[in-house]
């Protein structure tokens, strides 16, 4: 998982959790993850990403990641090139 002040123990190649027999308590995705979805629904993510204050960078808006996503215009999936 990235960096993190908290350490979540990976599931697989996509998530982590805290704690494993409660993994609702709090789960870390990996951002490639959503960016695979996000395709796959059609939706364009509108840079930048917002990481939340866990991840310990400077400048967070929220404690949580924050993507926005919006409907594509074209009817195939979507490519994500970062622009931040």
């Amino acid at each position: 998982m990235s960096h993190s002040e908290f350490n979540f123990k990976r599931v697989n190649n996509r998530y982590g959790v805290i704690v494993e027999d409660n993994p609702e308590a709090a789960i870390a995705y990996e951002e490639n993850f959503f960016k695979e979805i996000f395709s796959e629904a059609r939706l364009n993510i509108i840079h930048p990403i917002h990481y939340g204050t866990w991840s310990g960078r400077k400048s967070t808006v929220h404690g949580q990641d924050i993507i926005v996503g919006e409907k594509s215009d074209s009817g195939t999936a979507v490519s994500f090139a970062d622009t931040s």
